[in-house]
C-alpha cells in the first residue's frame, strides 16, 4: 500500500512540475523597455493632430481642448490657456523617452505612483486625443 501511495505521489509531482514549465516557457512575453525608446512613438509626427489634453489624477480631473486658434478648459467655463504652454507640454510629452524599467510587480504600482489613475490612486493619466476623438497617446 505505501509503495502505491508514493508511485502516485511521485507522478503528481512529475506532473505538476511539467506544467509548471509549459506554462512559464509558453507565456507570452512582454519586451521591457529600452533606456532611450520614446514612450510615444509617431506622436511627433501628429503633434499638430491634438485637439484635445485630458488630464486625470486623483480627484482633480480636467481637460484643455483646441478652440479656434488657441487652448481652452470647456469643463472649466471657457477658461483659455496659454498656446506656449500647451505647445511645450505638447512636445515634452512627444520627445519623451523611457530611462528604464521601474518593476513588473502590478502590487508596486501604487507606491511608485504609476497605478491607474482613480479615486484612491496616486497615479495619473494624460489621454491625447485628435479632432475625431481618437487617441493618438495615453
Amino acid at each position: 500500500m505505501r509503495t502505491k501511495g508514493l508511485a502516485i505521489l511521485s507522478a503528481v509531482t512529475v506532473l505538476a512540475v511539467v506544467g509548471a514549465v509549459l506554462v512559464v516557457t509558453t507565456a507570452p512575453r512582454t519586451a521591457p523597455p529600452r533606456a532611450g525608446e520614446r514612450l510615444f512613438p509617431g506622436l511627433i509626427d501628429r503633434i499638430n493632430d491634438v485637439a484635445r489634453i485630458e488630464i486625470v489624477r486623483t480627484e482633480n480631473s480636467f481637460a484643455i481642448d483646441r478652440a479656434g486658434a488657441g487652448w481652452a478648459m470647456s469643463d472649466r467655463a471657457g477658461y483659455p490657456v496659454r498656446i506656449d504652454k500647451v505647445r511645450a507640454a505638447l512636445v515634452a510629452l512627444a520627445d519623451m523617452t523611457t530611462v528604464e524599467a521601474a518593476t513588473r510587480k502590478p502590487e508596486w504600482y501604487e507606491r511608485i505612483e504609476v497605478a491607474d489613475a482613480g479615486p484612491d490612486s496616486t497615479g495619473g493619466q494624460i489621454t491625447l486625443k485628435d479632432g475625431g476623438g481618437n487617441v493618438l497617446a495615453n
